[in-house]
């Protein structure tokens, strides 16, 4: 090819280059966004249900921004619960932390048997596994988080929501945090795990009554 062709050619090229790229960025996103939809319906499909105790929290969060950043009784483990030493401070971070959960008897929630830094040899049939990444260490406790942390909700379910959890639970001024009433249960998250430990949130329990759970496609 002469020169002047060949410039053509490559000018040809950079003109077609970007219009590429942008393609090729939107099949991925589609690609990695079709995954992360699979998954999830994969959880919900097969995966072990379970439902964690939701501690206090005060439900206008939901009102304000549609979410709610949830904490459970498995967000700080004690370092006597896991099954090999565990370092102080920030050395912990971004570990894989493995919590074994047991089902309580006569009760809907499920609690803490056991955590490790490696998946375990085996589980009970009474037992599942959920995978959790450690944030810290401090007076002898594990910081953990699991993925499922922020509860986002379309303003419609967030009402209703708040309404359900409000009866149940008042701002203590005093304390300074959400107090159980008299009588009323805590409430819990339900949630699907599947075999790797990964979980996500397909309802809630309130007051003994499940509400809101997720369905297939």
């Amino acid at each position: 090819m002469n020169a002047p062709l060949e410039r053509l050619a490559w000018r040809g090229l950079d003109a077609i280059s970007p219009w590429w790229r942008m393609l090729a960025l939107l099949v991925a996103f589609t690609v990695v966004l079709a995954g992360m939809i699979w998954q999830q319906q994969q959880r919900l499909a097969h995966g072990r249900e379970l439902i964690l105790r939701v501690r206090p929290f005060d439900p206008r969060d939901l009102l304000l921004g549609h979410y709610v950043t949830l904490q459970f009784d498995i967000s700080s483990i004690p370092a006597s619960a896991f099954t090999s030493s565990v370092p102080d401070g920030n050395g912990v971070r971004g570990r894989s932390v493995y919590v074994v959960l047991r089902k309580q008897p006569g009760s809907p929630f499920w609690t803490l048997a056991r955590a490790s830094w490696e998946p375990p040899a085996g589980l009970a049939p009474d037992e599942v596994m959920l995978k959790g990444r450690a944030q810290h260490a401090f007076d002898g406790r594990v910081r953990v988080s699991y993925g499922i942390e922020r509860y986002y909700a379309p303003k419609e379910r967030a009402r209703a929501l708040e309404r359900l959890v409000r009866g149940r639970w008042r701002f203590d001024t005093a304390r300074g945090r959400m107090v159980r009433e008299e009588g009323g249960e805590p409430p819990g998250i339900i949630l699907k795990v599947d075999e790797r430990g990964g979980g996500i949130i397909t309802g809630w329990l309130i007051d003994g009554r499940r509400v809101m759970e997720e369905r297939l496609f």
